[in-house]
């Protein structure tokens, strides 16, 4: 029985290695391949991040249309560098507010008026 338990395992290895060499498992040629930058896809915009007097006036305007919108600062922060994300990629106005709308949503609900008004407080510093 033992035997017939290693035979089999033996002939599985084998496919695996066959189907390995059957599918170009070389990996030195796939390292070779994706280490190569491809000139196909566009390169995804540079994020800026607000610091210093940019950030302040940023978290002050998000302060100014609800307090609950910076409670976590931090989070607020990305918040608004995913909205220049959507900017910067020139999607619409009425996408940028509609995906602001969503992505500030938390604890506080967001209209569509105020996420129009964070979408300005971000480009005030997304460039």
């Amino acid at each position: 029985m033992r035997l017939i338990g290693l035979a089999v395992a033996g002939g599985a290895l084998a496919l695996l290695i066959g189907l390995v060499f059957l599918l170009g498992g070389n990996g030195q040629e796939k390292a070779t391949a994706s280490a190569s930058p491809s000139t196909t896809l566009p390169a995804a915009p540079h994020v800026p991040t607000p610091s210093g007097a940019e950030r302040d006036a940023y978290l002050a305007a998000l302060r100014a249309i609800d307090p609950g919108l910076v409670e976590k600062e931090e989070r607020a922060v990305q918040r608004g560098r995913n909205t220049c994300l959507d900017v910067l990629e020139k999607k619409t106005t009425e996408q940028v507010t509609a995906n602001t709308r969503i992505r500030f949503t938390g604890a506080v609900a967001v209209d569509a008026e105020q996420a129009r008004q964070i979408v300005e407080a971000v480009k005030a510093w997304c460039r």
